[in-house]
């Protein structure tokens, strides 16, 4: 099979095109598609630590604490001591981090549906579903 039609090659280039098409789309708000990516876990899941989000996106700690340090300059995330463990600091998004984040996802919305816009009436169902599929399946 030819390598631009393997499916990991497909997922890697669509993955890839939606980041930057993103990244694009953001820039107005100074915030770009990781920093959203972490903004919306933060506020959907609050309590993590930079730790615990490093883990969920597959990066170094190091790399998520230079996520979160860029958010906490821009005043969308603050860190605070966690209740039970002093040393574990808990990520939490600001009331400017939340009307940040509403605008990032009407941004976001937009390209989302750009890529849609191509689907027909079963698609996004069915593309979620092999998604979900795939996922399980690669799971440890």
């Amino acid at each position: 099979m030819a390598v631009n039609n393997r499916i990991g090659f497909l997922l890697n280039r669509t993955q890839h095109l939606m980041r930057s098409r993103m990244d694009e789309a953001l820039h107005g708000q100074a915030v770009n598609a990781p920093q959203y990516a972490v903004l919306s876990l933060a506020a959907a899941e609050p309590g993590h630590s930079s730790a615990g989000l490093a883990r969920r996106f597959f990066v170094t700690a190091q790399t998520m604490a230079g996520i979160i340090g860029q958010l906490e300059s821009k005043g969308l995330v603050r860190r605070t001591a966690h209740d039970t463990n002093k040393q574990i600091l808990t990520v939490a998004v600001t009331q400017a981090g939340l009307e940040r984040l509403r605008e990032c996802e009407r941004i976001t919305d937009g390209v989302e549906a750009r890529m849609q816009a191509m689907f027909g009436p079963t698609d996004e169902d069915a593309l979620r579903r092999i998604l979900l599929l795939c996922i399980r399946a690669l799971r440890p």
